[in-house]
């Protein structure tokens, strides 16, 4: 069970299918809980293998706009089942790593799964974005990839994420952000977060646009450097979503996730939606 005050539908249908030895969710998911990345999506090919390799690519175009290289120490926060701290682990050393998350069930997967390289050392701690339980200036990078809209606030997460950065650090994230006239996407996507993805994500804030990121920034002192739209090289992730539930015939048991998938897919598609990647710069 989750602990108590954590709504996760999703990772308790992951837990219950890993429990299961469900091969194709445990190479879809195990690792990773993120979309895939595919430099060209023509050449995505809707297989599950296909998706777990994206996922992988995801981590390393991230970390490359992140600019993480060794002796350097480095914060995942919502690092779900370790994914991105297992994948710097492997392509960095020296390194420090730490992975924060608010599900001590996902942690514990975490724990088993990334085992720290030589030179390397590797934690992962129980907490909330909003509170980091880490001293000032401790981190050079600060990573959230697919995991702030679950924060209780954004605006918290950003005073503590430049708290724990050191000067000239950086913030990287992923969101799903809203492009056009906000307002009516704004409520658009609130009926859909209430309606929908409640009950099969938890709490998510939909509704941020990238004139909220830049101003959440300036209020907490992060400087806006750099985004990249990545809609269209995450786009494939859907299809794959879409045919494990078939798979496990979860189409009608879980409308409420088969719906939200739907939804988001054709408001990223007809680019209501856009799938970035943040970087904000510490000063």
């Amino acid at each position: 069970m989750a602990k108590s005050g954590i709504h996760l539908p999703y990772v308790d249908k992951l837990l219950d299918r890993f429990s299961q030895a469900d091969h194709d969710s445990i190479l879809a998911f195990g690792r990773h809980m993120h979309a895939g990345y595919w430099a060209d999506p023509e050449q995505a090919n809707s297989s599950i293998e296909d998706f777990a390799q994206a996922s992988e690519e995801l981590c390393c175009r991230i970390c490359q706009i992140a600019k993480v290289r060794k002796n350097m120490a480095v914060l995942d926060v919502g690092c779900g089942f370790g994914g991105t701290i297992a994948n710097i682990n492997s392509r960095f050393s020296p390194i420090k790593l730490v992975g924060l998350n608010i599900d001590p069930r996902q942690l514990q997967i975490a724990s088993q799964q990334v085992i720290a390289q030589p030179l390397n050392s590797v934690e992962f701690i129980e907490g909330d974005a909003c509170q980091l339980p880490f001293d000032d200036e401790s981190f050079d990078v600060v990573l959230a990839i697919e995991s702030i809209l679950h924060f209780s606030n954004r605006s918290n997460f950003f005073q503590e994420a430049k708290r724990v950065l050191r000067p000239g650090g950086r913030l990287v994230l992923t969101d799903l952000v809203l492009s056009g006239p906000t307002q009516p996407l704004g409520q658009i996507m609130d009926l859909v977060s209430k309606r929908y993805v409640f009950r099969s994500h938890g709490n998510s804030d939909l509704s941020c646009s990238l004139k909220d990121y830049q101003a959440i920034a300036a209020r907490t002192g992060l400087v806006f450097h750099y985004f990249e739209d990545i809609t269209a090289n995450t786009l494939p992730s859907y299809a794959v979503i879409q045919q494990l539930k078939r798979k496990r015939r979860e189409k009608f048991q879980d409308r409420e996730g088969a719906t939200t998938m739907s939804i988001l897919y054709w408001l990223s598609r007809l680019r209501f939606l856009r799938y970035l990647i943040c970087e904000f710069l510490a000063q």
